[in-house]
């Protein structure tokens, strides 16, 4: 009868070969931010250690018009902030345990299977995970940046205070936390302050269920009632109405409540980042015990590099 241990090395090794392409495909199938992201080519590799970048808070300045001849004006100077974000690290550790690899041995069955058993729903485990990250607000610090941090118009965000800084502010249209009814002028408010007073692009709109089956109700019964308006299905579970021109996604897990319009085509607009030595690392670890142990790691960010051009409808049923 077949005795004996897996070697964690062995096993780590075997994970990175095999599983590293499985786990950008269990978050496709699970997140819809994530799917989106990658599919427009938004989800990358950076060889950097924090995420950094400049923004302008006050433009030059100074640019004036002057007759021919005269005094040239005073020169002016572009203001700049520093925005910084730290890449996040999910990890997670699989043991397979004495009585599981004695179990596969007795029975003559690969012991593989029992690993690969615990590996595949560990990955998807980390898919979820991130899902949850995206769609909401960090549970801590040590959780990606999600969504509805990025979109909050009072916190801080990148390490930049939102109160007096308007230039770093998205749209917010509230209600203090308490729900009234979606309408159509409520839609308009976001959508025109986005494209004409701040040059925005809106790519589409993310809603919560809630918000979702009042756009869906006041498109049938009063926007369009006329116009063959089938929701669309997309990736992990989402659904799309159309509404003047943008697609308002029902995004599984969103706030109920709440209506992101999200500008993906601008300059930078939203990206999913991933430190390029730790998208998806295994490695072997030490036990003292019979059990089989290793180890997978992804470090990745949710960066939202412009807020100013994004909008969030809140408090709507």
């Amino acid at each position: 009868m077949p005795s004996g241990k897996v070697l964690a090395a062995d096993w780590a090794n075997i994970v990175q070969t095999v599983y590293a392409d499985v786990f950008p495909v269990a978050l496709n199938r699970i997140s819809f931010i994530w799917s989106r992201l990658a599919e427009l080519g938004k989800v990358r590799q950076i060889n950097r250690n924090n995420i950094d970048w400049r923004v302008n808070s006050a433009g030059h300045g100074n640019v004036t018009a002057i007759d021919d001849g005269e005094t040239l004006p005073s020169p002016g100077k572009q203001t700049v902030v520093n925005p910084q974000l730290q890449f996040k690290i999910l990890i997670a550790t699989i043991s397979v345990g004495r009585q599981v690899q004695r179990a596969s041995f007795a029975a003559d069955s690969s012991v593989a299977d029992a690993l690969a058993w615990e590996t595949q729903r560990t990955i998807e485990d980390m898919a979820r995970e991130i899902h949850l990250d995206l769609v909401g607000s960090a549970a801590s610090t040590k959780n990606i940046t999600g969504l509805q941090d990025a979109l909050n118009a009072s916190n801080t965000y990148a390490g930049i205070a939102r109160g007096a800084n308007t230039f770093w502010q998205p749209y917010v249209n509230d209600n203090g936390g308490t729900d009234r009814a979606l309408t159509e002028a409520l839609l308009e408010d976001v959508v025109d302050t986005l494209k004409t007073q701040r040059g925005a692009r809106i790519s589409e709109a993310w809603c919560g269920v809630t918000a979702w089956n009042a756009l869906r109700q006041l498109i049938y019964t009063t926007l369009a009632p006329a116009r063959n308006n089938t929701p669309e299905r997309l990736a992990a579970g989402a659904m799309a109405l159309e509404w003047e021109g943008i697609r308002f996604v029902k995004v599984p897990d969103y706030d109920l409540n709440r209506i992101d319009f999200v500008d993906l085509d601008s300059e930078g607009g939203i990206e999913y980042l991933v430190q390029s030595d730790q998208d998806f690392m295994v490695a072997p670890e030490a036990t003292d015990s019979f059990d089989t142990r290793v180890s997978i790691t992804h470090m990745s960010q949710l960066v939202c590099w412009n807020p100013f051009k994004q909008g969030s409808l809140q408090d709507v049923e």
